[in-house]
């Protein structure tokens, strides 16, 4: 008998296809905690805003920035609250595919505001901190196409 030494080719396509199969799996749930992430991003970007534009207000007698039509942050506020209230205004994480939009009322004076985003993971909700004449869920996002599933603002 012969000694026998190393692996033959069955076993190492075996182990190949077991290390394959594992690594799919993993790539999967990587993907899905990715946009987990910038989801979470996402919200703490758009709550940043919201603070920024409640420092704003309160030394403008309770006014928001004006802005009667749906228009990106950047183009909405960028002048008015960077650098007193805002260092800089946040980013989408993916870059320039999505974008965090911004509202305010006009109809009463610019008292209320509401700011939203497009979430990867989310569905559309119909729970906001907006008031209704101005709540941006399911408002067609500027940037992405898609249309926005998480908003905040003043009640």
């Amino acid at each position: 008998m012969k000694d026998k030494r190393g692996f033959t080719l069955i076993e190492l396509l075996v182990v190949i296809a077991i290390i394959g199969i594992l690594a799919s799996i993993v790539l999967a749930s990587l993907n899905s905690a990715r946009k987990k992430a910038r989801d979470a991003r996402r919200e703490a970007d758009v709550n940043q805003i919201q603070k920024a534009l409640e420092l704003y207000a309160q030394d403008h007698s309770g006014q928001y920035p004006d802005s009667a039509a749906v228009a990106t942050v950047g183009a909405a506020l960028s002048a008015t609250l960077v650098p007193n209230y805002i260092a800089a205004l946040p980013a989408d994480p993916l870059g320039g595919s999505y974008v965090y939009n911004y509202q305010s009322d006009a109809a009463s004076a610019s008292q209320h505001f509401c700011v939203g985003a497009v979430l990867e993971n989310a569905s559309p909700t119909a729970s906001s901190t907006c008031i209704a004449s101005i709540n941006l869920i399911g408002t067609a996002d500027y940037g992405g196409g898609s249309t926005m599933n998480y908003a905040v603002g003043n009640s």
